[in-house]
């Protein structure tokens, strides 16, 4: 009997120049084609502007991978955090920020990532609940707004000329009356259940930290009300009287927002 004809001469005799012709499938993939920097970064923009967010995350990632040090590198960075809020995945796209702060920490566009980091914190605060319901957000933890508030005031303070800066002063002046009526309430907490030490030095705190706001007449009221109590009658009188040149002789009312039951449930509950 004669040798078996080896495997390579088969091939040349049935024509077959691949192994996937011979083996009837595909065995060795393709090389991927690749767009440039340029197209792949105008291909995520489009995506981005056409609404298709979820595509444009995963173009941005691609370029972010491939083009590292590409000058479209922060801009991608600041997109894809866009992208990420725009889903309402304010988690990933507060990573990404810390991401940008760390690699581009003189970046030109900085004043825009403390813009948008500043209002997802805002957002966080919030709460789902808190966006639909009248509820006193006073009330409810402050943390996030702290955070929002640091990102705010940092804007204004190193780029005081960016175009941002309007709005962000606008979100200072609110978050600023928001703690001062935070730090307020719980003052006032502590004087009605006769913690009078701890009431007066919170209702410091509002005047000291939180000028201007429209917490502050309360609080000078409620700190001359504590020294009264305390027997401290020279520190009241002052007090008063720094009240009555700067807000008259009367206190006056804090315009509240209207409360349903189902609101007040909420705030009781704590459930976001």
């Amino acid at each position: 009997m004669g040798r078996p004809i080896a495997p390579i001469l088969l091939l040349l005799l049935t024509g077959c120049t691949t192994l996937e012709e011979w083996f009837g499938e595909e065995t060795v993939q393709p090389a991927q084609t690749r767009l440039s920097e340029e197209a792949l970064y105008r291909e995520a923009k489009a995506k981005w502007e056409r609404g298709d967010y979820e595509r444009a995350i995963a173009l941005l990632r691609e370029f972010e991978a491939r083009y590292p040090f590409s000058p479209k590198a922060p801009e991608a960075l600041l997109d894809l955090a866009r992208a990420h809020a725009k889903l309402g995945q304010d988690e990933e796209a507060e990573a990404v920020l810390e991401r940008f702060f760390r690699l581009y920490p003189v970046d030109p566009r900085l004043d825009e990532a403390y813009f948008l980091r500043g209002n997802l914190r805002f957002q966080r605060g919030m709460g789902f609940f808190k966006r639909y319901l009248p509820i006193d957000l006073a009330k409810r933890n402050m943390a996030p707004f702290r955070e929002a508030l640091e990102d705010f005031e940092t804007l204004l303070r190193r780029f005081p000329e960016s175009s941002r800066a309007e709005e962000a002063r606008k979100r200072v002046l609110y978050l600023r009356n928001l703690l001062a009526w935070h730090e307020y309430h719980i003052a006032d907490y502590y004087f009605r259940r006769g913690a009078l030490i701890a009431a007066a030095n919170r209702a410091s705190g509002v005047i000291q930290n939180y000028d201007r706001t429209e917490a502050v007449p309360h609080a000078l009221w409620l700190l001359a009300q504590a020294y009264e109590k305390l027997e401290l009658r020279e520190l009241a009188a002052k007090t008063r009287a720094i009240y009555r040149h700067n807000f008259g002789p009367s206190l006056p009312e804090r315009p509240e927002k209207p409360s349903t039951l189902l609101s007040w449930l909420f705030w009781i509950l704590r459930l976001d």
